[in-house]
């Protein structure tokens, strides 16, 4: 078995042992507790270097030209913009079969 599988199961069981003794909120708050402790960690050890802000324009000006390349990098060039509305209307599809399968008395709804 793999490493990452153990560690999984290793992980649904601590979390079902947590519930049991507890209540079922518990594993999440604990692992919103780890979720907040590793940002933590994250940010006093990873530096961003080479990095120094831009403060030539300010920030409406500088939002305006992101926007505006967004749309003529993306939006006007007609492969782009067939893969992003291929992706908008997936994902509304994926969202219509939720609906249709989550009906009352479904193991969704």
């Amino acid at each position: 078995m793999a490493e990452h599988q153990q560690l999984a199961r290793l992980q649904v069981a601590s979390g079902g042992y947590l519930a049991q003794l507890t209540n079922l909120g518990v594993p999440y708050l604990a692992r919103a507790g780890v979720l907040v402790v590793m940002f933590v960690v994250a940010m006093m050890i990873m530096h961003d270097l080479g990095f120094t802000p831009d403060h030539s324009q300010r920030p409406l000006a500088e939002m305006k030209l992101i926007i505006r390349s967004s749309v003529d990098n993306g939006l006007k060039v007609p492969a782009i913009r067939a893969t992003m509305m291929a992706g908008v209307f997936s994902g509304g599809v994926g969202m219509m079969a939720v609906e249709v399968v989550g009906g009352q008395g479904s193991r969704w709804g």
